[in-house]
């Protein structure tokens, strides 16, 4: 289940404190991405870290100054919330950001990519 805006408002002043960022969030632009996120995941529950991803890389405006942080973190805790680790690098996550946001990439290609990048967590 996508976040709702007030789990992420919970967990983003600690996050903002912990990578040194300002702590400024837009409230509208927040709800606006998860609204886009719930729709591109359609229901399907495996598609909901890359729907995370790609809302949040298309609104910057959510989380000025961190979207890229955001659109990675959102994404990494949501796969782990479905028992997976979300393996991409930091730069692949960054660029692949940077490509949703020119529109160089869509939604169906990071869906893809993270499908390659979602890997089950074993259970001890």
């Amino acid at each position: 289940m996508i976040p709702s805006a007030e789990d992420v408002l919970r967990w983003w002043p600690a996050i903002a404190a912990r990578y040194e960022r300002l702590d400024i969030v837009n409230d509208a632009a927040l709800r606006r991405a998860l609204t886009r996120a719930s729709v591109l995941a359609a229901d399907d529950d495996s598609l909901e870290p890359a729907a995370l991803f790609v809302a949040f890389a298309e609104t910057r405006a959510a989380f000025p100054g961190a979207w890229r942080l955001m659109a990675a973190l959102l994404a990494q805790r949501q796969a782990m919330e479905l028992g997976y680790d979300l393996t991409a690098s930091s730069h692949e996550l960054s660029k692949l950001c940077s490509d949703v946001l020119h529109r160089r990439a869509d939604a169906t290609l990071v869906v893809e990519r993270f499908r390659l990048w979602l890997v089950p967590i074993r259970q001890a």
